[in-house]
């Protein structure tokens, strides 16, 4: 079975779930559960478009979402409201972990947490979903800690993919070059897309920025966000099997221009 985590964001398939969310949970798809996108074709090709190909994007019936997560990659589903929660749960859906990531300020919600507001309705909703066995929490940003939604703010405990144990220096550790941009057109979105590509079929961890900022390298839009113009220098680190073989592959690919060739 594939692992399946929850979240409430109505905002969907967004900046801060692609650079955030995707890479810590390590899934390689995002199921959308509400039926009026599902129902509303342009915004299903908005929502596929900020997905950038890095992973699958599905949409699905909140009641049907059950059928759909008993196969394929790891998957983390997207549910614009608590109501969409409720349905799935109604419709047979046994959800272990629910993180509320954020819920705008309405009338008749409150804060609580600057990113998640509650009204009467969504407190009641949450409650009765703890009660049949559901660990509700707040946690907008995988940095933050997750906090219980209820009563005096504490820690709880969440489940994170499996990831080895940090291995000791004599294993090789980080390796870093800084390498230029070359071509024309800098790090725009075809060029982006070459290296997460490249980046991708690594077994090592990669990752580029500069002024330490580093992005996923394996995340096309977390590349696209350096805003990287021709003649820029960028930070290149890589970590685990195959580290220093992957550097110099990468180092031919930004000399490359990313197979564009150098500018003139």
């Amino acid at each position: 079975m594939p692992e399946v985590y929850f979240r409430v964001d109505p905002r969907l398939v967004h900046a801060t779930v692609m650079n955030a969310w995707v890479p810590e949970l390590e899934v390689g798809r995002l199921v959308i559960a509400d039926a009026k996108v599902l129902a509303d074709p342009r915004r299903r090709h908005i929502l596929h478009m900020s997905a950038m190909d890095e992973v699958e994007v599905e949409f699905v019936v909140p009641a049907r979402l059950g059928l759909r997560l008993k196969e394929g990659a790891d998957a983390l589903v997207l549910f614009s409201d608590v109501d969409s929660v409720m349905a799935a749960a109604e419709g047979g859906l046994a959800i272990d972990e629910l993180n509320v990531g954020h819920l705008p300020a309405t009338d008749g919600r409150s804060a609580r947490h600057p990113a998640v507001h509650l009204g009467p309705r969504d407190v009641g909703q949450l409650e009765r979903l703890q009660k049949e066995g559901t660990r509700v929490y707040l946690q907008p940003l995988p940095n933050d800690p997750p906090l219980a939604p209820f009563g005096i703010p504490r820690p709880v405990a969440v489940k994170r993919p499996r990831r080895p144990a940090p291995r000791s220096p004599s294993e090789g550790g980080v390796h870093r070059r800084r390498l230029q941009i070359v071509n024309e057109r800098g790090l725009h979105l075809r060029a982006a897309h070459v290296l997460a590509h490249a980046a991708g079929k690594m077994s090592c961890e990669v990752r580029v920025g500069r002024n330490e900022r580093m992005v996923n390298a394996k995340s096309l839009l977390g590349l696209t966000t350096l805003g990287a113009a021709r003649g820029s220098w960028l930070d290149v680190e890589v970590e685990g099997p195959g580290a220093v073989g992957a550097l110099d592959e990468l180092e031919a690919l930004f000399e490359s221009g990313f197979t564009e060739g150098a500018g003139p």
